[in-house]
């Protein structure tokens, strides 16, 4: 029978194996103890694999059995390894000589260690329960185990090792574990899950990780210090920027604002520069005065001048937020990603026909998942048509491009779509419900082929021409199109010819496409008025850089002695005068209106770069324009995929955690710091 009582165990901040437990059974096993090493309970034993505690019979028969019950390979590999190197007879003399070891130590108090493990700091390790057991008659092991036992630990450490530096062992995980969350937008709360220690346990190799609360209280806001800091170095040596303003909402506390800068730096190569500044609970900008203090208060923080603003890319309707824009004379650019996303859902995805479509296959979908004989068919039939490259999964509806792929993907299966339904074992009335017509399947083809969908993430000089791609090709309506394919076209082409419409940004659209080498003559050809629109701000450009050394030098040189034929002939020649800001607007213009289009697979960035000697002004003013993206979302969040995981995660996080996991997850893996 066994019988158990509950009593609080004393704290513990290591495991510890005396040297005189020389069984190969100890590698994975040790005896609480204090930080000076000192054992506290001798008749318990924690295992370094699953953190079972088991009572200790002074033998090695109950490890060995609990290791056969949980970690049987484990096991196996141990005794294996043991029979590879045998142990050297021990001879008469050594026998004496352990006797006199045994007795020696019997004088000491302390137990020498083999090995142990480690916890600096302030470590609240304890076992909060235990049971005194009793060995049942019938069972044929000498040891029972305690299943099932909570434990709190703020260290833990897997796998002991008399060669373990603790100190580089411990900064490597607590990095690796911040990393972690960080990078896979992780909660805090998978440090203390079973299943993480355990599947840390079965790597074999030493491993010191931090709780929930020492990684909250202490981690992270260390980290998140250090890279804020790096951030403002950064941004300190640059000095074009535009803002990016996402609301995006939470599974827990309602509605976020995310602030983000985008920058370009001192090489182009590197592309457009996007960092999260900071994300806000919308409660606290609910109103002007709020909104304008929390934003300025950002900006001045990281050292960031409204005046080297350029335009704000918004995926917000949030009338305070963009009053404030608006007040601050910045151009709003609405989001071209969140733009697409709002107009399919309320123009598209809306009509009864196709929400219709994209429930019923929704509900197809969950049905093959759950049937391993029509998943097994699906599988089957797509490696016989090539298309096990890419699965056919269910949709995320925040993010339209997966609505996309899954009526695509579907759209690919036509032939075999009634095969799998056949071995779902349903009814024929059932299966009836659950099959395409004709007519359904037309309106899948018309929807993926109206709303062809783009993975990119572009510079804002890219929208003026996407935009007339669709308006004036795509969205056509031709002689074989269906009535519905008709309607839908219609109702997007009106959808698009809104979203952009305000004279502010279309003008910005139009230059930031003239400076965009690769698209410019998509504008040039059309819309002539656009070139003294520029010229006007190459002058105001002028203005604020100053002249070029080469004219600054011609107002001071000292004048030469001049000749005879200079003397005579000076009233007559004509004189060299400094070019005036428009004649070096002009000129510049000219040059690159003649200059052929860049390849479209190059970068403006670049571009703009290597011909800074040739065009001074007009690269200064074209990197203004280039500083600014099409979409508040960086590249890496655009394929669908990347972009479905990060808005479930990002939904999960509670209030306190938003700011700094955001921005460190934005920020972390950069050659800022």
């Amino acid at each position: 029978m066994v019988r158990t009582r509950e009593k609080i165990h004393p704290k513990y901040d290591k495991l510890v194996i005396p040297a005189s437990m020389r069984s190969i059974y100890w590698k994975y096993y040790g005896f609480p103890a204090d930080e000076d090493g000192e054992i506290i309970d001798r008749f318990k034993i924690v295992c370094t694999l699953c953190k079972t505690v088991i009572a200790y019979n002074k033998n090695t028969s109950n490890l060995r059995t609990h290791l056969i019950n949980k970690h049987s390979q484990i096991l196996l590999k141990l005794e294996e390894g043991k029979t590879e190197n045998p142990p050297p007879k021990a001879t008469p003399k050594a026998i004496d000589k352990t006797k006199k070891r045994k007795n020696s130590r019997k004088k000491d108090n302390t137990d020498k260690l083999l090995y142990c493990t480690d916890a600096d700091g302030e470590i609240k390790s304890h076992i909060e329960r235990f049971f005194e057991l009793q060995e049942p008659e019938e069972s044929s092991s000498p040891a029972v185990e305690v299943e099932g036992i909570e434990t709190s630990v703020n260290e833990v450490t897997y796998l002991l090792n008399n060669s373990l530096d603790n100190d580089i062992s411990k900064s490597k995980a607590s990095n690796a574990v911040t990393e972690f969350i960080i990078s896979d937008l992780q909660l805090p709360d998978i440090l203390e899950a079973v299943g993480f220690q355990r599947l840390l346990a079965s790597l074999l190799s030493p491993c010191l990780i931090p709780s929930k609360d020492r990684f909250i209280q202490e981690t992270l806001p260390m980290v998140y210090r250090t890279h804020k800091e790096a951030l403002k170095t950064v941004i300190s040596s640059c000095s074009l920027f535009s803002l990016g303003i996402e609301e995006w909402s939470s599974d827990t506390c309602g509605n976020y604002v995310t602030f983000s800068l985008n920058f370009l730096n001192k090489s182009p190569e590197d592309g457009l520069k996007r960092r999260v500044l900071s994300t806000v609970h919308t409660s606290l900008i609910s109103d002007f005065k709020s909104c304008s203090d929390t934003i300025d208060e950002m900006l001045l923080e990281f050292g960031v001048k409204s005046e080297n603003i350029k335009a704000a890319v918004c995926a917000t309707e949030d009338a305070i937020i963009l009053n404030y824009l608006s007040c601050r004379g910045y151009t709003v650019v609405p989001c071209l990603i969140t733009m697409i996303q709002k107009m399919l859902t309320s123009v598209c995805f809306s009509m009864q026909e196709v929400r219709d479509i994209v429930v019923k296959t929704r509900t197809l979908l969950g049905l093959i998942f759950k049937n391993p004989k029509a998943t097994g068919s699906l599988q089957i039939q797509d490696e016989l048509l090539q298309l096990d490259e890419t699965r056919l999964n269910s949709d995320y509806p925040e993010v339209w491009l997966s609505t996309y792929t899954m009526l695509e993907e579907l759209k690919k299966r036509r032939s075999i779509v009634c095969n799998v339904i056949d071995t779902l074992g349903a009814s024929d009335e059932e299966k009836l419900l659950l099959a395409f017509s004709d007519e359904e399947w037309s309106l899948v083809s018309d929807v993926v082929m109206t709303t062809l969908a783009e993975e990119k993430s572009p510079l804002v000089s890219i929208v003026r021409p996407l935009l007339n791609e669709l308006l004036n090709s795509r969205l056509l309506i031709t002689k074989e199109d269906s009535d519905f394919a008709v309607i839908l076209k219609t109702k997007i082409f009106k959808s698009l010819e809104k979203f952009y419409s305000e004279e502010s940004v279309e003008t910005l659209l139009k230059i930031s496409t003239v400076l965009d080498p690769r698209l410019k003559s998509m504008v040039l050809t059309d819309d002539k008025e656009i070139t003294t629109i520029i010229k006007e701000e190459l002058i105001k450009a002028m203005g604020e850089i100053g002249l070029s050394n080469e004219d600054q030098e011609i107002g001071v040189a000292k004048k030469p002695r001049l000749s005879g034929m200079e003397l005579l002939l000076r009233n007559v020649c004509i004189k060299n005068q400094p070019l005036s800001k428009a004649d070096r607007a002009d000129i510049e213009m000219m040059q690159y209106e003649s200059e052929p289009s860049a390849n479209l697979e190059g970068c403006p960035l670049v571009w703009w770069q290597c011909s800074s000697n040739k065009y001074p002004y007009l690269t200064v003013l074209a990197k203004n324009y280039n500083s600014i993206p099409a979409t508040v979302y960086p590249q890496s969040w655009i394929p669908m995929e990347k972009n479905v995981a990060f808005h479930m995660k990002r939904a999960r996080f509670p209030l306190e955690l938003v700011d700094p996991i955001l921005f460190l997850h934005s920020n972390y893996n950069t050659n800022d710091n």
